[in-house]
């Protein structure tokens, strides 16, 4: 990885004129550590971000950028050290017995493409000008809803949308057209439907006593936790979105979920990378739809997921190091 803050003179100065250097700026991305986004990769080559982005905008999917420090505030530092201390036994470096084994669940949608940059709408010239880019469709890039569980044994996932059947087919000979995917919403009852699915057959398989979820509200409403309760699985509280509980899930900390630390940046660059150059006349929703569930129990996620369960002391322990500054 090359230093971005170098103060030596760069390798790079041009103004990207040719297929060749646009090329060599998108395998240079591709090979980008999580830390860096759109700014370093411009100062590296010496051009603006815009420029950088026009180039690229069809080539490159770029993460979501870190979270801003102005939310980082000292309420939501004590909150993960609370979180941190109440989590870890700080005599074995060990998860607390009492707690039993942990999995983590959390809701994500999984788009065609990778990510949802393609729903970003782009501004028109009213009159005249330059021509520019077409505005994106809402149907260029599909998207599923899904709940993922993630725990020591691997990851299991229920998609929360139904496949249906048209009345009429839109296109002849194409037994993809017959099908819609819609996704559905979330609230107590299709919560509970997902953990019927997926979340008391594997806490019962593998013994799991104890689920963390982030601190969104219908996580943690009365319907959810009585189900899990009646199941003998233990709700992990929350600490945001009215719950309060000392020691509870901190807000505004991505870091201390296994899903969004380690495990879906990883599936959603997987799955890009499997679709992006497939070329189809199905309906894209349902291929995404009817892939997912056995694209994410692969092994190598179950891998990760593995390694990430075992080094979770281990940030918790960084947490409590670094004032909840990490």
């Amino acid at each position: 990885m090359m230093n971005f803050m170098s103060t030596t003179t760069r390798q790079y100065h041009h103004n990207f004129n040719s297929p060749e250097k646009i090329e060599n700026v998108v395998d240079f991305c591709e090979n980008l550590g999580v830390v860096y986004h759109q700014q370093d990769v411009a100062e590296h080559f010496d051009c603006a971000v815009k420029t950088l982005y026009n180039h690229t905008q069809d080539k490159v999917i770029w993460p979501m950028p870190g979270l801003s420090n102005a939310r980082i505030t000292d309420r939501v530092c004590q909150q993960r050290m609370d979180y941190s201390n109440e989590l870890l036994d700080a005599r074995t470096g060990r998860i607390k017995k009492r707690f039993g084994r942990i999995a983590m669940i959390d809701h994500s949608w999984f788009s065609y493409y990778g990510g949802n940059r393609a729903h970003l709408r782009q501004a028109r010239r009213k009159r005249g000008g330059r021509k520019i880019t077409p505005k994106y469709r809402s149907l260029s890039n599909p998207k599923v809803h899904c709940m993922v569980l993630v725990h020591l044994r691997g990851v299991k996932l229920f998609r929360h949308a139904t496949k249906r059947k048209k009345k009429k087919k839109r296109r002849s000979g194409n037994i993809y057209e017959n099908f819609v995917i819609k996704n559905r919403k979330i609230n107590a009852k299709e919560w509970i439907r997902g953990a019927r699915a997926i979340v008391v057959g594997e806490c019962k398989k593998y013994n799991i006593k104890t689920v963390i979820m982030d601190c969104v509200k219908v996580n943690h409403c009365k319907a959810v936790v009585k189900f899990l309760k009646q199941n003998g699985i233990n709700v992990y509280p929350s600490s945001g979105h009215g719950h309060r509980v000392k020691g509870g899930y901190p807000t505004y900390s991505p870091q201390l979920s296994w899903l969004d630390e380690n495990i879906l940046p990883v599936v959603k660059i997987d799955i890009h990378k499997k679709l992006r150059n497939v070329a189809t006349n199905r309906n894209k929703k349902v291929v995404l739809y009817n892939m997912l569930p056995k694209f994410i129990e692969k092994n190598k996620y179950a891998n990760i997921a593995k390694k990430a369960v075992k080094n979770y002391p281990t940030i918790l322990k960084h947490v409590i190091d670094t004032n909840g500054r990490f």
